[in-house]
């Protein structure tokens, strides 16, 4: 459910060649000083990037256009984004916030260094941006044993003291830092597909799909929504670090249903997803080219 396309077109070469087909359907809005875009969890996977490090001595090799959602931006002919110039351009891309490398969804590049700044102060200070993530679950216990739709987390996190890549939960009285988030559930997918099993015979046994989150991250810490569903529930599925069932992250391996256009996500022999069903679904900031007037953009990706 929380997933975008992930195909690239290619020429008979095997060269990326991007398309007018692809470039509506990833870029949401264009604007003097924005593009939002849909940004694929397959641009960049922890498998592409273990694959290109050169040793430590060295730098790591620079990743291909072709294989970051703002080099795909290049590509499509918007401005120019080398993260080794520190110069600044009127023609350059500048990114403003992040997703986790397997997290989909809503991206936001600015066009101008204008647009970046103003985007930057608001991102720290946050009380003007709103984001809104879906993510999948097994099991959520405040819904499948006490029947709440909706609630708060404050679990406070800290970095962990013995995985760097890595948070945990922590007191804050032993240097934890406050972190809440807000969920409500957004489908129950075994009430939605009852209907499609039917005819299904008494026999065949039927696997629990879960439910699809809405989390409203209030605080902004490092794999937040991660660990609180990890906390609260089963984890979110295909989570490789904090789920109930961590498996090495394969980068995207979902093949196309070209009949009915969408993805159709691969697993593993046990049901588990390769690909972490997380997805920033919406995303409300002000409006850089009218930052005074309190004018909002919002956007939307499903």
């Amino acid at each position: 459910k929380p997933q975008t396309h992930a195909t690239q077109p290619s020429n008979k070469n095997g060269q990326y060649e991007p398309t007018q087909k692809k470039q509506k359907r990833d870029k949401l809005c264009q604007q003097n000083n924005i593009l939002a875009i849909v940004r694929s969890i397959a641009q960049m996977s922890y498998a592409k990037i273990k694959q290109k490090q050169r040793p430590l001595i060295n730098l790591p090799t620079p990743t291909k256009d072709s294989e970051s959602a703002v080099g795909q931006l290049h590509l499509l002919g918007f401005g120019h984004y080398d993260p080794c110039v520190s110069t600044t351009t009127k023609e350059r891309l500048h990114v403003v916030h992040r997703l986790d490398c397997q997290t989909s969804g809503i991206m936001v590049v600015a066009r101008n260094q204008a647009a970046a700044s103003f985007l930057c102060r608001v991102w720290r200070e946050r009380e003007s941006i709103k984001k809104v993530y879906l993510a999948h679950v097994r099991h959520w216990p405040p819904y499948h044993e006490h029947r709440q739709t909706e609630g708060n987390i404050d679990i406070p996190l800290a970095p962990s003291r013995t995985e760097r890549i890595k948070w945990e939960v922590l007191p804050v009285a032993e240097g934890g830092k406050e972190c809440k988030t807000f969920w409500k559930v957004y489908e129950d997918m075994d009430k939605s597909s009852s209907s499609d099993e039917e005819g299904a015979t008494e026999n065949t046994p039927t696997v629990a799909k879960g439910i699809t989150l809405e989390l409203h991250p209030i605080t902004g810490r490092t794999h937040q929504l991660r660990l609180h569903c990890a906390a609260i529930g089963s984890g979110i599925v295909g989570d490789s670090l904090y789920g109930d069932s961590p498996i090495a992250w394969l980068g995207d391996h979902s093949t196309k249903n070209h009949d009915r256009g969408i993805d159709v996500i691969s697993t593993l022999g046990n049901g588990i997803s390769k690909t972490l069903r997380l997805h920033a679904h919406k995303l409300l900031i002000p409006n850089p080219s009218n930052p005074n007037n309190g004018e909002k953009l919002e956007f939307e990706s499903a």
